[in-house]
């Protein structure tokens, strides 16, 4: 805080990046995404430590900064859970957050421990990190997603029921702790203290900046790809006309017409790399141009129109035979009815840094 004259200014530091856009982008390797994923944990275990838990944590409410180092903002739904030098956690009531990311004791309990709660969430915004869309539309257990999740499964790689239908879709190292973070009774979830002993967190290499916020430490594995929402957007026009041109082709291949396909030969020798495997091609970080457009072809694009959100429609080619009707991250999702304009509304803005 400054005081000039009668003004306090609040110093808050610029991060550019929105990180909604980042995961919608598909740019992310594996081990971009642990490594936020490992700053977003270590980002709530330090505000638990201060007594305080944020209630609404969601892509939306993190961005980035040129480093890669991602802040938590949007404290208006934080809450005190623990007075200094008071050992009673009080409880937090109220539904707040967002339905996609609440944990399910929200909804039927009239009080409840919010860091559980921060717990849960956390563990949806990985789930949405990997396969860029939800596993439900909200906790309930009208969606039938999260109804099979809630049901006593068979046996432990039960396909139907209990967790594993979900926990199945993620990288294998990560399945322990996110089902531990998803324990649907809240006293039995972990709490951000062993989330953080995790073998799996602790080997996963994080960027890391000194209190001045310079960076310390950037991993070999990695470089992180930065990239505006308009930046995406151009981005998309080009693998949609890419695309176009691609199914132009098989076309005229099937109709036995070879005079089209030498427009193409230019972008066979880009490498590219899926978020779930290694792969060296992390140097291209910022120029998204170097990024096989390949990859996009058989899931289509979306164009300027369109939201981002829509992104998240088109299910990874990984795991064709995901339900594709629920969880989707769109426009549709209650989050936005519930409050317009949530999506992405730090783009360009100033946010408030938690270390």
């Amino acid at each position: 805080m400054l005081q000039e004259g009668k003004t306090f200014l609040v110093v808050m530091e610029f991060a550019p990046f929105d990180f909604f856009t980042l995961v919608m982008s598909d740019l992310m390797t594996r081990h971009e995404v642990e490594c936020y994923f490992r700053q977003i944990c270590n980002g709530v275990s330090y505000l638990h430590k201060m007594g305080l838990a944020h209630r609404d944590l969601k892509l939306d409410n993190c961005v980035v900064n040129d480093k890669g180092v991602l802040k938590l903002i949007d404290f208006g739904s934080a809450v005190v859970f623990k007075y200094p030098f008071e050992h009673d956690v009080v409880p937090a009531r109220g539904i707040v957050g967002s339905d996609p990311y609440l944990a399910p004791e929200l909804l039927t309990e009239s009080t409840y421990d919010p860091r559980p709660a921060d717990v849960w969430s956390i563990a949806i915004m990985y789930y949405c990190m990997v396969l860029r869309r939800f596993p439900w539309k909200a906790p309930r257990q009208n969606y039938n997603s999260f109804k099979m999740f809630c049901e006593q499964p068979e046996h432990e790689k039960d396909p139907a029921r209990g967790s594993y239908k979900i926990l199945k879709l993620l990288p294998h190292a990560s399945r322990k702790l996110i089902g531990a973070m998803l324990e649907l009774d809240p006293k039995k979830r972990i709490l951000m203290d062993s989330v953080l002993q995790d073998k799996w967190l602790q080997d996963i290499e994080i960027c890391e900046v000194d209190s001045q916020g310079s960076l310390i430490k950037s991993p070999e594995t990695h470089k992180h790809h930065l990239i505006t929402e308009d930046e995406l957007n151009d981005l998309n026009k080009i693998r949609e006309k890419e695309a176009r041109a691609k199914k132009e082709e098989q076309v005229h291949r099937e109709n036995g017409d070879v005079r089209h396909h030498h427009h193409h030969h230019h972008h066979h020798h880009h490498h590219h790399h899926h978020q779930n495997e290694d792969n060296n091609g992390h140097e291209h970080h910022h120029h998204h141009h170097h990024h096989d457009p390949h990859e996009h072809a058989e899931i289509g694009a979306v164009n300027n129109s369109q939201s981002k959100n829509e992104l998240a429609n088109q299910v990874r080619p990984e795991n064709p035979a995901e339900d594709k009707t629920e969880g989707i991250i769109d426009e549709k999702h209650p989050e936005l009815a519930a409050d317009p304009g949530q999506v992405s509304k730090v783009i360009g803005t100033s946010a408030g840094a938690v270390e």
